[in-house]
């Protein structure tokens, strides 16, 4: 059995901005086996790609692009759920965060000496 050929979720910027989904029948057909949730978030995608190709550089464009397409294939394929069903990432903190008592956490270290507070970065 041949293995089936990837199919990229999003062209270069430049076809981005002339994107119709007569010239990729591959992507459409793929969007529409999917669940009904999939071409909603292909749409946030190609919406936040817009603006990235708008207002960046085509480097930045290309790495946000890669990053697009990895995860919302892992939304449809691995997860087989839309982004509002993902359960929060609190365990996935930053290393140089703080957790305070009140249960809220701040990316920046709060460095308290008696009376005087400052915000370490």
């Amino acid at each position: 059995m041949a293995v089936p050929k990837p199919i990229p979720l999003y062209p270069t910027y430049a076809e981005l901005k002339e994107f119709s989904f007569k010239d990729y029948p591959d992507l459409d057909s793929f969007l529409k086996t999917g669940d009904s949730w999939w071409p909603a978030h292909w749409q946030w995608g190609r919406e936040f790609l817009d603006y990235i190709g708008r207002n960046k550089s085509e480097h930045t464009f290309t790495r946000f692009r890669n990053e697009t397409e990895r995860f919302l294939l892992w939304l449809y394929l691995f997860k087989s759920k839309p982004m509002d069903q993902l359960r929060g990432a609190s365990h996935f903190l930053p290393h140089y965060s703080v957790k305070h008592i009140r249960g809220t956490w701040s990316c920046f270290r709060i460095i308290c000496l008696d009376t005087l507070c400052y915000t370490r970065y």
